[in-house]
């Protein structure tokens, strides 16, 4: 039997394509999410005599969550050089072994107990398998293995729908074997923290009490005091009340001032209202304009599209209604020839 051999890596590429090219097998080719290295494999096994149509690539395939995105992007790259740039190294299929991957991660083992969170676990394990092969597909996977039968049935029917066209409504979904466990969520859920604390009240600052020891030696003290004493504490006195007046103008002097700034405060605000009202104006008036103009050169654009679809309907009118003279070719093509022919013009080949 024709058969795929696999892993080939660049250490047993020789021993493995020497039996591959004894007994006609295909090889499949994996390297480590590189392109350059797939297309090093690729030339080294072609050098050993393994044709390039006998030549798989395998990139290395991640699992979903656990490095799809880069062999995703790595698929990308091969199938924009194979195709693109015209690289023949790289024009081989590529094949994904998905459920090797999706099913030895641990999402796909926990049961409902250990993760409830994560749904039903039969479903599941299958979802990420389907999902995983719908990106490789879409990467540009020619084979995808997988292991389950209910994801088969699913990517299978994605595949006809990409082709032929059609509602996925149609589809049956996932058929279920094992018996489904409710979990009740409710209770898994965090109970919701409704006390708040009420703002600090601010407490009367506390007033000092004097001791009445020293009080009574204030007392002393003054009884003791020579006259002098009291008539310089009365000068003091009234030198302190004209501080106070003093301080009461300068009070009275700064709320004035506070007054004025309060209102040069407001009238520059309600200036700078004015002027953003007038700028949300003119702002709003271009925006129309600048409308207006656009719808009136699209108006523009399709009468002249009207006018040239016009032209170009007579033109060909005019054109169906000559007579061609058609003449055999000198030299007849047969079939072959003629595909040899289209090929050589869709892969622009120079012969």
């Amino acid at each position: 039997k024709n058969i795929a051999l696999a892993p080939v890596e660049e250490g047993n590429h020789k021993g493995v394509g020497a039996s591959a090219l004894a007994f006609n097998h295909v090889i499949v080719a994996s390297t480590p999410i590189d392109v350059d290295l797939a297309k090093q494999l690729n030339i080294l096994l072609e050098n050993l005599g393994v044709s390039l149509d006998k030549i798989i690539i395998d990139p290395t395939t991640g699992g979903l969550g656990y490095g799809l995105e880069y062999s995703y992007s790595v698929m990308e790259r091969i199938k924009l050089a194979a195709l693109t740039q015209q690289d023949d190294k790289l024009q081989s299929p590529i094949i994904n072994n998905i459920g090797n991957e999706v099913w030895k991660c641990k999402e796909a083992g926990q049961d409902i107990e250990e993760a409830p969170t994560l749904g039903d676990p039969e479903r599941r394990a299958i979802l990420m398998e389907v999902t995983a092969a719908v990106c490789y597909l879409l990467a540009g996977s020619d084979i995808v293995i997988l292991r389950h039968p209910e994801s088969v049935r699913l990517v299978r029917s994605f595949i006809d729908l990409m082709i032929n066209g059609g509602s996925a409504k149609e589809i049956q979904g996932i058929k279920k074997l094992l018996e489904e466990k409710e979990v009740d969520l409710i209770s898994l859920s965090p109970e919701p923290n409704l006390e708040f604390e009420a703002p600090e009240e601010k407490k009367p600052p506390v007033k000092k009490e004097v001791p009445p020891k020293v009080e009574e030696k204030k007392e002393a003290v003054a009884k003791e005091a020579p006259p002098k004493v009291e008539e310089k504490k009365e000068e003091k006195v009234e030198e302190k009340k004209e501080v106070e007046e003093k301080k009461e103008e300068k009070v009275i002097s700064i709320e004035e001032i506070r007054a004025k700034e309060e209102e040069e405060k407001k009238k520059a605000e309600e200036e700078a209202k004015r002027k953003a009202e007038e700028e949300a104006k003119r702002k709003a008036e271009e925006e129309r304009k600048r409308r207006e103009k656009e719808w009136e050169e699209l108006l523009e654009l399709r009468r002249k599209r009207e006018e040239e679809k016009a032209r170009l309907l007579a033109q060909r009118e005019a054109q169906a209604m000559k007579e061609v003279k058609k003449t055999p070719a000198k030299v007849q093509l047969d079939l072959v020839d003629k595909i040899i022919r289209n090929l050589d013009r869709i892969h622009r080949r120079n012969r």
